[in-house]
């Protein structure tokens, strides 16, 4: 499929999926508002919700919490990549690495990452410290997995023709091992940045005073249910968009490697 179509093909989709969304607007409103089947106090009316935007815009809360959500989904998500990266290429490279560290990790990873936000607490205090290390736990096995599994793919044609031209170990890393493993990589990346989102949420919801989930469960315990949803709409077009960024440069990368298969 040529690069003219895949982008007539997006268009067609973000067509039908505002199409979707409006439909289910509709009806939502309709139900909420006109015919009464929904007590607004559970579930407000689209307009009730913009409302109440509207409010947490003109009061502040909503950039405030946007920005301290935002600066631990960087920091989490930011410290997961270059962790997740160096640990992955080593377990993909190098066999006693992962039989010594790999149970280690596979074992930590069971554990379900929610069950850290106690621990967390204990470890990092009280504040920012705590959803950073959620997010960075919820987004790094994902990376370290991917980039692994990349690693392990290198052609050891490759490898052994980088030796022979003189290559030391971190030259191979550099223009071998590393650019084979990109799309293995990106693929790693893109499951762990909607991971290091949900992590920041309920980080948020279960114990911070501030961010997007603390801004959620203020509203929903005072029952100010419309501020809550604006705040959860805003949650998921951050991950919306987060997610369709990374498939387009994951999409660039790929029609790269292609090329550059090619030559």
């Amino acid at each position: 499929m040529t690069a003219a179509r895949l982008k007539k093909f997006a268009g067609r989709s973000y067509v039908l999926l505002a199409i979707e969304l409006a439909i289910i607007v509709a009806c939502w409103q309709i139900a909420v508002a006109e015919l009464d089947l929904v007590n607004p106090v559970f579930l407000p009316a689209p307009t009730e919700i913009l409302v109440g935007f509207k409010e947490l815009v003109e009061s502040g809360d909503l950039w405030t919490n946007v920005q301290a959500s935002f600066t631990a989904y960087v920091l989490g998500l930011g410290l997961a990549i270059v962790v997740g990266i160096v640990v992955g290429l080593l377990l993909g490279s190098f066999i006693p690495v992962d039989k010594l560290v790999g149970p280690v990790l596979w074992a930590v990873y069971a554990v379900p990452w929610l069950a850290y936000r106690p621990l967390s607490v204990v470890w990092f205090g009280f504040g920012r410290g705590p959803v950073i290390f959620l997010a960075f736990v919820a987004a790094v096995f994902p990376i370290i997995i991917n980039t692994a599994a990349g690693a392990r793919t290198v052609s050891p044609s490759f490898l052994n023709a980088g030796r022979v031209f003189g290559m030391r170990t971190p030259a191979i890393f550099r223009k071998i091992v590393i650019p084979s493993t990109l799309p293995f990589i990106f693929v790693g990346v893109r499951q762990s940045a909607i991971l290091a989102a949900l992590g920041v949420l309920v980080a948020e919801l279960t114990g911070s005073a501030e961010g997007v989930g603390a801004l959620i469960s203020l509203s929903t315990n005072s029952f100010q249910t419309e501020r809550a949803f604006a705040a959860i709409a805003m949650a998921i077009v951050w991950m919306f968009f987060v997610g369709e960024l990374l498939k387009h440069l994951s999409d660039r990368l790929g029609r790269w490697n292609t090329t550059a298969g090619q030559r």
